[in-house]
């Protein structure tokens, strides 16, 4: 499961990256003068990984937890009658 929590991250980050790239590129010339090549390609190299690994795939983990948790309560209670006892 770890697996393709890692591979679904890392795949979304790819994409992300692969979009911000040709987004920068897509800007015209004036851009590219007043901005610092180095920073913007920075933020595709260094803040995505940082964004999806320390955000994404957190709230993935939680996420499943949380279903998990769901599932085995539902699974794994007793089941009720209906009836109650009468008391004493």
């Amino acid at each position: 499961m770890i697996y393709r929590q890692n591979r679904f991250a890392q795949e979304k980050q790819a994409e992300f990256s692969a979009a911000l790239l040709a987004a920068y590129l897509d800007r015209p010339y004036s851009f590219h003068l007043n901005h610092n090549s180095a920073v913007l390609l920075n933020k595709i190299v260094t803040a995505t990984p940082l964004l999806f690994l320390g955000a994404l795939l957190p709230f993935l983990e939680l996420t499943l937890e949380l279903l998990r948790s769901s599932a085995r309560s539902r699974c794994c209670s007793p089941p009720t009658s209906g009836r109650r006892s009468a008391p004493r």
